[in-house]
């Protein structure tokens, strides 16, 4: 009866460790696998995918960090030419005030109360004097003096000095057209940057986008083929596991010539045979029926006595 026990607890012990659940092969049978746990695949296939997501994040970082220097470069250049342009329109006032002053300095006499054309310029200076820049004194002392230089002149000399004086009046014209041209360039240039910004920032997102979508499916099919290699291999112990069951179950039978044991071997051979083709369920409820069975059978006639009476003690009489 020793022996019965001992196979009953060895069964039990050899599925167990396979069909219980919470219950774990002994770490040492994981050496006689030929696949290593496929539960790390699973987390390495993750890490991937979170280390993908930091660069792709990483990149489009970058590329609005590349953006912005460029645009702050491209800022300062607009900038440039704004304040380039407005030097050349400050002094330009400047010295149309100047002219001015010297209009009315020039036409401040008694001949403005005689001639007409002579009155109307006087006082169009005098209007353009209230509109202009405030010249400070020490310039109207200088230009009064220029007046006066050009006065004893002959006529020939003030007009090459005017007409040279129109010259660079017509060139000062021209290099305000020219800065304010490049300013509207600049801007031309600005809102194409901006667009070409935005089509790629929009772009990059998309790919952004398109790569978590990726990352994703891969990092599902890593996870899902890690889990089925899992299930297969756990699968594979499971029939290995059966099959020494089954074999230690019918050589036992044939040994002590038990039919329960013999046809609780070849029902666990069965069931190892057929593990992979149907639920994992079927597979423990059936080896939980056939420790049941042997548990409460006797393995020499086949009928169950687990709850049979036993013979009182006999009595002695003193």
């Amino acid at each position: 009866m020793n022996m019965y026990r001992f196979i009953i607890v060895f069964c039990l012990f050899l599925t167990g460790c396979s069909m219980i659940p919470g219950l774990k092969m002994p770490e040492s049978w994981k050496t006689l696998g030929k696949t290593p746990d496929k539960a790390i695949a699973g987390g390495q296939a993750t890490n991937e995918a979170l280390g993908q997501v930091a660069d792709a994040d990483k990149k489009l970082q970058e590329a609005r960090l590349k953006m912005e220097q460029e645009y702050e470069a491209f800022r300062k250049e607009l900038q440039a030419a704004y304040k380039k342009r407005e030097e050349i329109d400050f002094a330009n006032f400047a010295e149309i005030s100047k002219i001015n002053y010297g209009i009315y300095y020039v036409t401040d006499n008694d001949k403005k109360g005689k001639d007409m054309d002579f009155l109307i310029a006087h006082l169009r200076a005098k209007e353009n004097m209230s509109r202009l820049d405030q010249l400070p004194e020490e310039t109207r002392l200088s230009i009064r003096a220029e007046v006066d230089g050009d006065r004893k002149k002959t006529m020939d000399d003030v007009l090459k000095k005017y007409e040279q004086k129109v010259k660079e009046g017509l060139l000062a014209a021209a290099a305000y057209e020219e800065a304010t041209k490049q300013i509207e360039q600049k801007e031309e240039e600005k809102r194409k940057l901006r667009e070409e910004n935005k089509l790629s920032l929009e772009r990059l997102e998309a790919q952004k986008q398109a790569d978590l979508e990726r990352i994703k499916k891969e990092t599902e099919a890593k996870i899902a083929s890690a889990k089925e290699e899992q299930r297969i291999e756990m699968l594979g112990w499971i029939v290995k596991a059966l099959g020494i069951v089954g074999i230690l179950q019918l050589v036992g039978g044939l040994l002590l010539k038990s039919p329960t044991f013999i046809i609780a071997g070849i029902f666990t051979l069965g069931m190892a045979y057929i593990t992979v083709m149907v639920p994992f369920w079927i597979v423990a409820v059936s080896m939980g029926v056939i420790i049941l069975a042997m548990v409460i059978v006797n393995p020499k006639t086949g009928k169950c006595d687990l709850f049979k009476k036993l013979p009182p003690p006999d009595q002695k009489t003193f």
